[in-house]
């Protein structure tokens, strides 16, 4: 799957909501945290702007400590959620948000 290019906040925060976090504050940056099974916390902060940058989801899942792949199997599901409730569909109908099968030219990446 070709990573995004830019993607909505709400998106990208219902999928890590799926994974555990939670909201403890939102201002300019929304801070998450996620109680893990061994008693430990992982903090994550992300900017609170509309659409997010790709450079800024991969430090996203870098600190959330989960693969690219995986990151845009989350995508996809938080759209599909949200389509249903008519939310936020004018949003996640932008072709930059979505997660699309890498077109499988030779100098891409996944």
């Amino acid at each position: 799957m070709k990573f995004p290019v830019y993607a909505p906040r709400n998106r990208v925060v219902k999928a890590l909501q799926v994974l555990g976090f939670q909201i403890v504050r939102e201002r300019e940056h929304i801070a998450m945290r996620r109680t893990n099974q061994d008693g430990t916390s992982t903090p994550l902060t992300l900017p609170n702007h509309s659409n997010l940058k790709g450079s800024t989801l991969r430090a996203i899942c870098t600190q959330a400590q989960i693969s690219r792949e995986e990151f845009c199997v989350l995508m996809n599901e938080a759209s599909v959620d949200s389509g249903r409730d008519g939310s936020t569909a004018a949003t996640l109908r932008s072709r930059k948000a979505r997660c699309r099968p890498d077109s499988g030219s030779p100098g891409s990446r996944a």
